[in-house]
């Protein structure tokens, strides 16, 4: 009895895992998220989402529940053969009238975002897969209310479906519900927005680069720039427009914003699109693009090819229109090592170098209380933190008196305490600076943040697996080169603090209402002061032990910065 229980069993758990990886067989193939109205409809009622048996068995959906901002559930036995979809709309009666010989085999509750959704796939309570798409680059803008939807890039798709890059927009205007959508020549593109300028100055002018990558030539009359994937025909390009085999088009305000009447970049981050049109000015379904973040005025953005061959843009060493891109911009300030999943109670750290040969305030330039920024750990760095030559600081989640106990560290060192977490699934860490400080219309103060360094880690390879819980950390290899690749990067056993610079600042300052006195091991620095928006009021050389009047100064708060030859010290002077 006991053998013939066991039996059971065994033969319920093949069973069960081996409907488990026949329903694994099921992937979503296409996804309608924002349609275009029909007959003054509301275009939410339009939606749909393609599901396709890839593998070789019948699978029965029974079971299968849908979920994120839509529901959806088979309740009943559903067979779907191989090689055959199935299709789910939000409104039957209205799907069928722009589709009259589609079949429809459900109607889903509610309605995917236009912003982009999380779409949760559950067999029972077994989540099978989930698919997150965006509305933003590197998902295809068509997508976004411009008449295409999401189609998967394989006619039977294998891999991550989580991911971008499996996914590219339909062929034909309003999809290809039921079929597969093939891979047609109207977008078998290979051009990329290879080089932009995105925040100038007069003389100077916003400009942009295409690149044919192909073995072709390229005609790009009738295509469209803009800035926005809502508005496509923002500047028409010229008829008779060519771009040779591995060659470049170069383009600048003067022509896509002649007397303002076009667009110019928003220097505290915009976006950049390519469509392809026709000459009756209707897409035909190829685009291309980049989101891209605040810069500093004449730094041009490139493209950069990582190890993997994935695409970045980048700050570049120096502007290169019309010819190939310079290397990427690398420091002051680079991520040098991360632990983000320890082993048992280790702390989880991230050490930050300047790798520059100048001294770096962390700082808005007059503003030490605007500290730059870590995003994923959600840092700031306390008002006036400056950073010698070669000189490290690290961030932790740990007390910071007991992380230097537990390496060793002396009070030399700069670590702060952070209460974000690095995720142990991985994610994106970014070290922000700021661009110059700007009054707006209404005279409210802003300062763009500008990406100095950034290293999205992954847990699995080509990244190194032993830093998932295994008590190593990630170290970056060569500093000075592009750190957001994972052929950059290799794992430690414990924290490295190689080429440590030890800061001991001698500048001393004293300070009443009437003077500034500065001490230390120079004969004389120079002095800079500040107010609190950043205009400059002082700046003077002085004497060591000279004492300087601010007689003249209204009461107030201002910022008092020092520099020698070897040292720098910033700090808040009230009057």
């Amino acid at each position: 009895m006991v053998l013939l229980k066991s039996s059971i069993l065994f033969i319920f758990i093949v069973s069960y895992n081996s409907l488990k990886a026949g329903i694994l067989d099921l992937k979503v193939t296409e996804i309608m998220y924002n349609p275009t109205d029909y007959e003054y409809k509301d275009s939410k009622e339009l939606e749909f989402i393609e599901l396709k048996n890839t593998g070789l068995d019948t699978l029965n959906l029974k079971s299968l529940f849908i979920s994120g901002g839509i529901n959806f559930s088979f309740n009943n036995d559903f067979f779907l053969a191989p090689d055959s979809f199935c299709l789910l709309v939000s409104n039957k009666e209205l799907f069928i009238k722009r589709y009259p010989s589609i079949k429809v085999d459900g109607e889903y509750i509610n309605y995917l975002k236009n912003s982009g959704e999380d779409l949760v796939f559950k067999s029972g309570l077994d989540k099978l897969f989930e698919i997150e798409y965006d509305d933003n680059i590197p998902w295809s803008p068509l997508a976004d209310g411009n008449g295409f939807s999401l189609v998967s890039s394989h006619l039977s798709p294998t891999k991550d479906q989580n991911n971008p890059s499996q996914w590219k927009n339909s062929c034909f205007l309003n999809g290809s519900p039921r079929k597969d959508d093939p891979n047609c020549s109207s977008t078998n593109y290979d051009l990329w927005i290879n080089e932009i300028l995105s925040h100038t100055d007069l003389p100077m002018l916003d400009a942009i680069e295409i690149f044919n990558n192909s073995n072709n030539p390229v005609d790009i009359s009738n295509w469209f720039l803009s800035d926005s994937r809502s508005n496509p025909n923002m500047y028409i390009i010229p008829e008779g427009t060519m771009i040779s085999p591995n060659d470049f088009f170069v383009i600048d305000e003067s022509s896509f914003n002649p007397e303002g009447k076009g667009f110019r970049f928003n220097r505290s981050g915009d976006n950049v699109y390519l469509f392809s049109a026709n000459e009756k000015g209707a897409l035909t379904g190829f685009a291309t693009g980049w989101e891209f973040d605040a810069q500093y005025n004449s730094i041009s953005f490139g493209v950069y090819l990582d190890s993997k061959g994935e695409k970045h843009l980048v700050s570049q060493t120096e502007s290169t229109f019309g010819y190939e891109n310079s290397p990427p911009q690398i420091g002051p300030l680079v991520i040098t090592e991360l632990m983000y999943n320890p082993k048992d109670d280790q702390p989880e750290y991230l050490v930050i170098k300047n790798i520059s040969d100048s001294l770096v305030n962390l700082w808005h330039y007059g503003t030490p209380d605007s500290g730059w920024s870590v995003s994923g750990l959600n840092f700031n760095f306390p008002s006036g933190v400056s950073l010698n030559p070669a000189e490290l600081v690290i961030l932790t989640n740990d007390d910071t008196t007991r992380f230097r106990k537990n390496y060793g560290l002396n009070n030399s060192i700069k670590i702060f305490q952070c209460f974000g977490k690095l995720s142990n699934s991985g994610e994106s860490i970014s070290l922000w600076s700021y661009d110059r400080m700007d009054t707006t219309d209404d005279n409210s103060i802003f300062m763009p943040k500008v990406l100095m360094d950034r290293v999205a880690y992954e847990t699995s390879d080509p990244w190194s697996s032993l830093a998932n819980g295994h008590g190593y950390a990630l170290e970056r290899i060569d500093n000075y080169s592009f750190g957001n690749n994972a052929s950059n990067w290799r794992h430690v056993k414990y924290l490295s603090l190689k080429n440590q610079k030890i800061n001991k600042n001698k500048i001393r300052v004293s300070y009443s209402s009437s003077y500034i006195k500065v001490q230390g091991e120079s004969s004389s620095y120079t002095l800079k002061l500040f107010d609190t928006i950043g205009k400059i009021l002082l700046n003077v050389r002085v004497n060591q032990n000279e004492l300087l009047s601010i007689t003249d100064l209204p009461s107030g708060q201002y910022i008092c910065n020092i520099t020698s030859r070897k040292d720098f010290k910033s700090l808040k002077i009230i009057k």
